[in-house]
């Protein structure tokens, strides 16, 4: 059922003679000048005309060095047929605030990003955290003078984050550009002022959730394709709220031990793709969180880091589940955790099913095979000790290699919902120096095949 879901997905390619293309290097204005010079406002311009096009179009960086703040890229756009080709790098500030995002795609449909290097220049933050000092949580960029820009031809106030716009102006100092299809400005009305407040505080909990270097966001048909990120403070990529998106031969990378900085991030989304990818972190190579359905990853390199993880779920006791999730062709080189599903030990009503990792090679992974329902982050505000996270209709099969520790398959289910029908097959897992073991608790399900350490679920 996944992979027809993938194969039917509405990814799109057209010839570059198709599209009409606006250079941040051409699109008028001022031309930043200096090796600091602020391209933020000659990247919003170029969006702007390419999203009011009625015919596709493309946002072009070329190969250079382009220093950009923060910037949230709205639409709907007039053509569902929009590029952002980069073959140059683009970067942050190299100072940290208390803004938590860098560079935002929302309510796009259609979109292709291809190629360049986004340089999130995470190191200050990174060496603050680990220092234990008073940090902002905040990403790269300057919160002096922001940016949104966004087009549209006809607006209604119920268009989710769209409507947040007029408020903004007013009370964020954030500078719009607005344009029409004739080129004149666009003022988008609210209906009332309460209207306005809880759409901006929406459209704030939204892109202020995660500190990150790039989003996509409410989003649909989105093709990331040979983009690269690096030293992002945190997330690297956030896939958040979108349906049918692809991501293909990325490349990321920050320093082992830089906190919390997982490659891509996948929630309340379903039909995401990510294929042949390369990623090197502080944590989680690919993290799956609530609301996410329909996941297909296929040959992944993964490490250092802290591995492919299901959760953390269950932080509230009101949360979506993740369903039909497979990863296949992995390899894991020096990782904390291979495959992992990861849930808080107190009460929450959401679930893991159907999930398949195959054909994965651990190398020197501290916990090759891992189902944790015990997190509990400084031991607090986990009263129970238990996880309320049903996890069922989970398989494990073609794992090989070396486990870092002696405990290569770790199955550790909640005591009030034990794990249902959790399967083992052919594993063949060493640890060096001792035997490999396995351990059980609180599962339920069997084994196929040769299985080494010896198996320890119970049918």
């Amino acid at each position: 059922m996944i992979t027809s879901l993938i194969l039917t997905a509405g990814f799109f390619h057209l010839s570059s003679s198709e599209l009409t293309t606006y250079s941040i290097t051409d699109s008028g204005g001022a031309v930043p000048e200096g090796g600091s010079a602020d391209w933020t406002g000659r990247l919003v311009d170029a969006w702007t005309k390419a999203c009011g096009s009625n015919s596709p179009a493309t946002v072009a960086v070329p190969a250079g060095t382009f220093f950009v703040r923060h910037v949230v890229l709205v639409g709907p756009c007039r053509s569902s047929h929009i590029s952002v080709n980069i073959a140059g790098t683009i970067v942050s500030p190299a100072t940290y605030t208390s803004e938590e995002h860098w560079i935002v795609f929302m309510n796009v449909t259609g979109l292709t990003i291809s190629g360049g290097v986004f340089d999130g220049r995470g190191q200050a933050v990174w060496n603050c955290k680990n220092g234990k000092r008073n940090c902002p949580n905040g990403a790269t960029i300057d919160v002096s003078s922001p940016f949104i820009a966004y087009n549209i031809e006809e607006h209604e106030t119920h268009m989710g984050a769209l409507q947040t716009l007029p408020s903004l102006l007013s009370r964020h100092q954030i500078s719009p550009n607005l344009v029409a299809e004739d080129g004149a400005e666009v003022v988008v009305a609210a209906e009332t002022e309460e209207l306005i407040e809880a759409a901006e505080q929406q459209f704030f909990t939204m892109i202020n959730k995660y500190l990150l270097s790039l989003a996509i966001m409410n989003s649909n048909n989105v093709r990331l394709n040979r983009v690269s990120s690096v030293n992002s403070e945190m997330f690297h990529i956030l896939i958040y709220g979108s349906r049918d998106v692809l991501v293909a031969g990325a490349r990321i990378s920050a320093l082992d031990g830089s906190p919390n900085t997982d490659g891509i991030h996948i929630q309340e989304s379903s039909g995401v793709t990510v294929l042949g990818s390369n990623i090197a972190t502080g944590d989680d190579c690919i993290s799956i969180g609530p609301g996410s359905a329909n996941v297909w990853i296929e040959s992944i390199k993964c490490g250092p880091g802290h591995g492919i993880s299901i959760g953390s779920l269950g932080s509230e006791k009101v949360q979506n589940g993740v369903r039909n999730v497979t990863a296949k062709h992995v390899e894991f080189f020096g990782t904390d955790n291979g495959f992992r599903i990861k849930t808080w030990a107190k009460p929450s009503d959401g679930f893991v099913e159907h999930v398949l990792f195959q054909n994965a090679t651990m190398n020197n992974v501290k916990n090759p095979i891992i189902i944790d329902q015990r997190y509990c982050p400084q031991k607090n505000n986990c009263p129970t000790k238990s996880s309320g996270i049903q996890i069922s209709d989970v398989v494990f099969r073609d794992v090989e290699g070396t486990s870092a520790t002696e405990v290569a398959v770790e199955l550790y289910c909640s005591s009030s919902k034990p794990c249902r029908d959790v399967w083992l097959m052919n594993i063949n897992l060493r640890s060096a120096g001792v035997s490999a073991t396995m351990s059980c608790s609180n599962v339920n399900g069997g084994s196929h095949g040769v299985i080494s350490p010896p198996c320890c679920l119970a049918q």
